[in-house]
């Protein structure tokens, strides 16, 4: 399951910037605000968003709007 973190701002393209804890790397990454537990709203998730895990597993929100790869 992917929880919210922290709300950083909403992007002039109307996507939201935020950060995320997920579980495991296995957890599906959300293009959406309403697929993450906590959050509300037809956002997209936007650019420089990132999700961490308890192993400090990070993805990030690349300037082309999709996740990258765990690292």
């Amino acid at each position: 399951m992917i929880k919210v973190l922290d709300v950083e701002r909403r992007l002039p393209d109307g996507s939201i910037r935020v950060h995320l804890i997920a579980d495991s790397t296995s957890d599906t990454l959300p293009t959406n605000c309403k697929q993450v537990t906590g959050l509300g709203g037809d956002y997209p998730i936007g650019i420089g968003s990132s999700c961490i895990t308890a192993s400090l597993d990070i993805a990030l929100v690349g300037a082309n709007g999709k996740w990258g790869e765990w690292q």
